[in-house]
């Protein structure tokens, strides 16, 4: 039997108890540990495996094979953990890469359907029919917890003001304390999530009701992709660099034109739309996924030739790396299926599904510097003079380009042209300081940074005496 046709009744209480408790233990972990700011990677990355574990058990239980369960939930909360903590900023030998855990979570989403699909039939079987199904189920479950969770807030305050207008402010004194909100959020997601779950036609219902939405602006986004693919062969590409947010755009219009393409083709032959209207779109948008793709890639390159590589530009480049693998599968899946190419689309949905997990668990962990790979970019553009000494950017070695920045800025004293060696030391000893009062002598200090004029960079303390064991007054603007 199925085990998502057996009822399990319990299934909304034990998850609301169990959420409460994830968000009651990562609460109490950051309250243990408040005082040292050099134990905070260790609430991070004990949050993070708490956070990602109760996750995993809270949309992947069911009534059978539970012990997979704990299983998938505990190696991805260590999975997770461990990227948590080769990222966290705190750490000297951090790359403080804020994109590898952005990654590593996104890899943690893709394998959930996965697991869920061979959980559902307990061996390693992908029917697309599922992955499709638990792919858009966990969305719209977890945004309609979500939206389950402000409403119920929204009523407490209700209820507080209510018994406030007759003198009992029990309730009132209750929403100040800082370990309820904390139970309070993961109770009610967690029954939101148990009843959406247990009732699956609910769910089912939401999720069709999502399609349908999407299904509808399909047909608005091919034509006006087709409309701009038309006026570029009058205006060129040279506005489009003008603009130099040329990437960003492509590549937001390449996501929502898979995901809308997706929406009319849905999980199988018998479900998907038979309004020609609708295939026609869904058509047009597979075929304009890879010029998208192509003229983010452009972009990139020239952006890259202008100014040479940081990690932000390395991590649009997989972007765009993927965008173009999904738009000459989905082109090929055209001319390949002809007029069955919905489905030789779906296949290739599932391998690119597989392939994701795998590069962005891959590119979460260190195995891969981008910012050693950034600062070798710079440090050449330096020497052979195609970055001037008054452009180069001491802020981005000090603090964007991690553990490989501070040790390339306190390895570059001086320019490597004598003729403009006089340049260098003034704002290398301004960078190089800030570097070590932040990340070496003052660690225990959490200090923000805030630039105003000409780089000229204004210390802040946060003055909260807890996240601090040295003085304030050791502190100083820079200037």
């Amino acid at each position: 039997m199925n085990d998502l046709t057996i009822k399990w009744p319990q299934r909304p209480w034990i998850l609301a108890i169990l959420l409460a408790a994830v968000c009651y233990a990562i609460y109490y972990v950051d309250a243990l540990w408040d005082t040292p700011l050099s134990q905070l990677w260790m609430v991070k990355t004990v949050s993070a495996f708490i956070a990602i574990a109760g996750l995993s058990v809270a949309f992947s239980l069911e009534r059978m094979r539970k012990f997979w369960t704990v299983a998938f939930a505990l190696l991805w909360g260590v999975v997770i953990a461990a990227i948590v903590y080769w990222s966290s900023p705190w750490l000297a030998h951090s790359d403080m890469d804020a994109y590898a855990i952005v990654s590593g979570f996104i890899a943690w989403f893709i394998a959930l359907p996965l697991f869920q699909a061979v959980h559902r039939h307990g061996q390693f079987k992908l029917p697309y029919a599922d992955l499709h199904s638990f792919s858009w189920g966990n969305v719209v479950a977890l945004f309609a917890s979500l939206g389950f969770v402000g409403v119920s807030y929204l009523l407490l305050l209700l209820l507080a003001a209510l018994f406030d207008l007759i003198g009992i402010n029990a309730l009132k004194q209750l929403l100040k304390n800082d370990g309820f909100m904390p139970v309070f959020i993961g109770a009610s997601f967690g029954a939101a999530l148990g009843v959406l779950k247990e009732h699956n036609p609910i769910l089912a219902s939401l999720q069709a009701l999502v399609m349908a939405v999407l299904t509808i602006l399909a047909p608005f986004l091919a034509v006006g992709l087709l409309l701009f693919m038309l006026a570029l062969g009058f205006t060129g590409l040279e506005s489009i660099w003008a603009t130099r947010a040329a990437t960003p755009i492509m590549l937001s219009i390449a996501v929502v034109a898979i995901v809308l393409a997706n929406a009319v083709i849905q999980n199988g032959t018998q479900a998907e739309s038979k309004n020609r209207l609708l295939r026609a779109s869904a058509l047009l948008l597979s075929i304009g996924i890879l010029p998208l793709a192509v003229i983010a890639a452009v972009s990139m390159q020239l952006r890259i030739e202008q100014y040479g590589l940081t990690p932000e530009r390395l991590w649009a480049v997989v972007a765009i790396g993927i965008a173009c693998a999904y738009g000459l599968l989905y082109v090929l899946s055209v001319i390949k299926g002809r007029n069955n190419w919905s489905e030789q689309l779906r296949v290739n949905n599932v391998r690119m599904a597989l392939v994701l997990c795998l590069l962005t668990l891959f590119l979460a962990f260190p195995l891969l510097s981008f910012n050693q790979l950034s600062v070798s970019s710079q440090l050449a553009r330096i020497v052979d003079g195609r970055t001037q000494a008054k452009d180069i950017d001491f802020k981005a070695f000090a603090f964007g380009f991690g553990a490989a920045g501070r040790q390339a800025l306190s390895d570059m004293k001086r320019h490597p042209d004598p003729a403009k060696q006089h340049y260098m030391p003034l704002r290398y000893a301004r960078w190089s300081r800030i570097a070590k009062m932040r990340f070496c002598g003052l660690r225990e200090c959490l200090i923000f940074f805030r630039t105003v004029h000409y780089n000229y960079p204004v210390c802040k303390w946060l003055t909260l005496a807890d996240y601090c064991r040295v003085s304030p007054t050791r502190c100083w603007a820079m200037r």
